[in-house]
């Protein structure tokens, strides 16, 4: 074949003139061969099949157009190829018949190649036929979509070729934004090194060539702004490749800043190594540049297209700021002063405010005067929205100059802005509480700022800021148990009687305190008057409230077999499909929790009772279905290697008797299904006094169950138990008296008499022996 694609190949290249002509000996030929080779095509031996494609694929390259006669024929059977069951002849035959696309499947039809060739590189499930297709699919505006999603294949050679060689068949100028971002960021962040590899060689490689060479220009041609991530990305990986590609930046550098070059800036100074300290001009400067950039966000006569660019610049100076070790002790009270002027101005966005705090709890020399300055900042935010509606000049002096919102003697404040000083103050607050230092017993001006700010926010008529004051109160309860109990019941009686912000909150924030303390009032409170959660009509409480059980049972704060018996039916249940949110978390709580501790499962299989009573074929799943999921839960074989297996006890021990006794009291109608699990359990180390208990109750239960094939492993199940069994050793008195207690309790079934129909023409020989007779000895030996 090699010889023969060779020789092809060879005979056209040299008679390339009358090739095109359609008239030499070699075109004859090729059309011959390739006639002959369709007629096997179709062959049921796979590598002929292979082989002959291949042989089309060379001649369809060496030809500059089929004749008619040959087309029909080509064009018929190629297309089944391209539907073939062996993967390799489909490979072939997208080969064969990529410079076709454009062509349809026949003449009655208007489905045409390229559709196929769509179909195939989106759902085929052999990489292979996906990379074939990825590499000859023409780049158009119908394809161009479904190539870039090609990103994203499961297969990283895939993902691989698409960054290293289809891009390069596509000018990113023809790229949208939002497109050009979406390939960018996929790549570099890929979970394949070589992945990310080729996307870094196509950025620097071929997209910077489209930009002129030029790290700036290419950057504009990406959206900093809207996905600075994606930037911050390609930029690492470009300053690895390039670690000295800046030796100083200039004041001018910083008088011409735009978020390109700030962005820039501010990647390469948080580079290992990078000696920004160096190449940064004094911390003064730099806080003058940022004060120009706020002052012309305050003048108001721009666009907002300019404000978010300033205070994308902004923010990334601030960050440049905190790269600097602060030594610099001028510069740092500088920039203490700039951060305090931009808080107290409420015009300013909230990324920036959050930046500006978070850089003035950096530049603040320990921790008391940063509190200090926060109070200050309180309170003069506080007396903004606190004050009358007349009378504000004075106080509103300073806040509102950009507002334009005074208009004389009698200027009234709109309640937006009093919501949002006060949104303010709680931000600030809650930064003070966030940091790891801050305790009650050190700092006593944490508890003024609670009485000021927060419960004032928890009282407001706003829920915007009532959910906001919730959430500063549960942080400030963190700090203390005996705050925590002090404010449980406002929480309680926000989460049963607030609006939906505030509810959630406050369900989070007492899921949060009994995390935190463990205390077993909280819990008491979560048990009894939280619990409803998980049936609560808003989706977003009914998540998390699992959310918040599933973590403290998971960390074993929580002990309670009835709360999760409770997560078992919300999981089982078909309705909590609408719940997304729901059933990841208890997707992963369940195996988690399961497999990861003796004493968890052994909890999980007292639940599995009270489940699967209360179950009802409305929920969805069948009760079979439901039962045979927690048998494998609480299956003892299935534990993690690093599970917990120090605590005593075995979940499908504990759970023998119980459904052997509920199959007893219900054998006519759940019966069948409980009996049915109990002989799916792994006996496996079983204690000697579980064993014997569950020998008397099934000896009970195979008098009473008429299902044969469960009867058959009922009575193996018994088998495995008599074998394992010690005899010498006798269950105690208290357990005698247990068992017989219970039995009595049963409504016992009168036992099935058996008979033996004899056939007329084989006499037979009565037995003295009846199957009641066997069922009694069986009976006394279990007893």
């Amino acid at each position: 074949m090699r010889f023969l694609v060779g020789f092809l190949v060879f005979s056209a290249e040299k008679d390339e003139v009358a090739v095109l002509g359609g008239t030499s000996p070699t075109t004859r030929l090729i059309e011959n061969v390739m006639l002959y080779a369709l007629e096997g095509v179709d062959t049921k031996e796979r590598m002929v099949r292979v082989r002959l494609t291949q042989v089309l694929v060379a001649c369809v390259n060496a030809m500059d157009e089929l004749s008619d006669a040959l087309w029909s024929v080509f064009r018929a059977k190629m297309t089944e190829r391209l539907f073939d069951k062996e993967a390799a002849v489909r490979v072939q035959a997208v080969h064969a018949m990529a410079r076709l696309q454009s062509m349809t499947l026949c003449e009655d039809s208007e489905l045409t190649v390229q559709a196929v060739f769509l179909e195939l590189m989106a759902h085929d499930p052999v990489a292979e036929v996906r990379k074939a297709v990825l590499g000859q699919i023409d780049v158009n505006e119908t394809t161009l979509e479904a190539i870039l999603l090609r990103r994203r294949d499961v297969d990283s050679g895939i993902r691989r070729f698409f960054y290293a060689k289809k891009m390069g068949d596509i000018d990113v100028r023809t790229l949208s934004m939002k497109q050009r971002d979406n390939v960018l960021r996929t790549g570099l962040i890929d979970r394949d090194p070589n992945v990310r590899r080729a996307c870094v060689e196509m950025v620097f490689g071929r997209w910077i060539q489209a930009a002129e060479n030029n790290l700036i220009q290419l950057l504009m041609s990406l959206d900093v702004i809207g996905h600075a991530p994606v930037a911050e990305y390609a930029l690492k990986a470009f300053y690895e490749t390039t670690p000295e590609m800046f030796t100083v930046f200039p004041s001018a550098y910083f008088e011409n800043l735009t978020p390109e070059t700030a962005i820039a800036l501010r990647v390469y100074c948080e580079q290992p190594g990078s000696n920004a300290g160096e190449l940064l001009p004094e911390m003064s400067e730099l806080a003058h540049h940022a004060k120009r950039i706020y002052e012309s966000i305050l003048a108001g006569d721009s666009d907002d297209s300019y404000r978010t660019e300033a205070e994308f610049m902004l923010c990334e100076l601030f960050k440049v700021i905190g790269v600097l070790d602060g030594s610099d002790e001028m510069g740092r009270r500088v920039v203490q002063g700039l951060l305090v002027d931009l808080l107290s101005n409420l015009e300013l966005g909230d990324v920036v405010f959050s930046k500006a705090l978070e850089l003035l709890s950096k530049m603040s020399p320990d921790l008391d005067e940063f509190l200090q300055t926060v109070g200050q900042l309180v309170a003069d935010l506080h007396e903004l929205h606190s004050v009358p509606a007349n009378g504000l000049e004075d106080q509103l002096q300073k806040s509102l100059e950009s507002l334009t919102l005074l208009g004389g003697a009698n200027a009234v404040l709109p309640e937006d802005v009093r919501i949002m000083a006060q949104l303010r103050c709680l931000e600030i607050v809650m930064a003070a509480f966030q940091l790891p230092a801050v305790s009650l017993s050190r700092h006593p001006a944490i508890l003024s700022l609670l009485n000021e700010v927060i419960i004032p926010a928890v009282n407001s008529p706003y829920a915007v800021v009532q959910t906001k004051g919730l959430l500063c109160l549960g942080i400030a309860c963190t700090m203390s148990l005996e705050l925590s109990r002090e404010y449980l019941n406002l929480l309680v009686e926000f989460f049963q009687h607030g609006q939906d912000e505030t509810r959630l909150t406050a369900l989070k924030v007492i899921c949060d305190l009994a995390f935190v303390f463990g205390d077993e009032s909280i819990l008491t409170v979560l048990n009894d008057k939280v619990v409803s959660a998980l049936w609560d009509d808003d989706v977003s409480v009914q998540a998390a409230a699992a959310e918040g059980y599933a973590k403290l049972l998971l960390h074993r704060i929580l002990h309670d077999s009835n709360i999760l018996a409770g997560l078992l039916q919300l999981y089982f249940n078909t309705l909590t499909t609408d719940n997304p949110r729901l059933c990841q978390t208890l997707a992963y709580f369940l195996p988690a929790f399961a497999y990861s501790s003796v004493g968890n499962q052994v909890l999980l299989a007292r639940s599995v009772l009270p489940v699967l009573k209360s179950w009802t074929p409305d929920n969805g799943l069948s009760l079979q279905q439901v039962a045979g999921q927690l048998l494998e839960l609480t299956d003892p074989a299935r534990l993690s290697e690093l599970a917990d297996r120090t605590e005593e006890g075995n979940a499908h021990a504990e759970l023998a008797e119980e459904l052997a006794w509920a199959a007893l009291r219900s054998p006519a109608t759940t019966g069948k299904v409980y009996a049915a699990l109990l002989t799916r359990l792994t006996v496996a180390d079983w204690p000697t006094r579980t064993m014997k208990r569950l020998l008397f109750v099934a000896g009970q239960l195979i008098r009473v169950i008429v299902d044969r094939t469960t009867l058959t492993a009922l009575k193996k199940m018994v088998a495995l138990l008599v074998e394992l069994d010690d005899p010498t050793q006798l269950l105690e008195p208290e357990d005698l008296i247990d068992l017989r207690a219970k039995l009595a309790e049963v409504d016992m079934p009168e036992r099935p008499v058996l008979k033996v129909t004899v056939k007329n023409h084989r006499p037979v020989k009565q037995s003295n022996l009846s199957t009641v007779n066997i069922m009694d000895e069986i009976h006394d030996l279990l007893d």
